[in-house]
């Protein structure tokens, strides 16, 4: 619920003739009104401010999670690209490895 601020004007005009036994009568009357109208409500404005804020707080706790599980991700993936590497040269060696082994027996 947001704030509201409302104006009003009204006129108003009673006309109310009559007899009795002994008289007649002529009554007017004329009503005037303003009215300057400002509703605040206190607790559906806080509490929508509020959550809110606490919706955009979620909001970058979770982008903080994403973006450091991404960061740890991308952390392993090239770890493994280095460690698939060194095993691969490791590997390019055992075939000397075997060969000059093969000599010495």
């Amino acid at each position: 619920m947001r704030p509201d601020l409302d104006l009003n004007l009204h006129f108003s005009h009673d006309l109310n003739e009559g007899h009795t036994k002994t008289s007649v009568y002529d009554y007017a009357r004329n009503d005037y009104e303003l009215s300057l109208v400002f509703k605040l409500p206190l607790i559906g404005y806080r509490s929508s401010k509020n959550s809110l804020t606490l919706a955009e707080f979620k909001l970058e706790k979770h982008q903080h999670t994403y973006d450091r599980t991404e960061q740890d991700l991308i952390a392993d993936i090239r770890s493994t690209e280095e460690s698939l590497k060194q095993s691969e040269a490791n590997l390019s060696t055992y075939p000397q490895f075997i060969r000059s082994s093969r000599r010495t027996k």
